[in-house]
């Protein structure tokens, strides 16, 4: 009789803001030696641009942060249906 797999529970946890930043700030500290804003700074003027991945392999990770840790931006949430 085959054994059956168990599946391990992977769930989903949800940071505020601040403790997005602080994940930016700590893995930007680790991996490029600069603060979270400094990074950020540098992101949007392009340094990393025409960084190859493997030059420096956990700027895309610190990246992801990046995005994962701005305010979001646009309309407000509106129930649907309604405008």
């Amino acid at each position: 009789m085959p054994v059956a797999k168990k599946h391990k529970h992977v769930g989903i946890k949800w940071v505020t803001h601040d403790q997005a930043l602080a994940l930016l700030d700590a893995r930007a500290r680790r991996v490029l030696n600069i603060s979270g804003k400094e990074f950020v700074a540098k992101w949007k003027a392009g340094e990393f641009k025409n960084m190859d991945s493997g030059d420096c392999p956990g700027v895309i990770g610190v990246a992801l942060l990046a995005s994962a840790s701005e305010r979001p931006r646009g309309r407000k949430k509106q129930k649907r249906g309604h405008r």
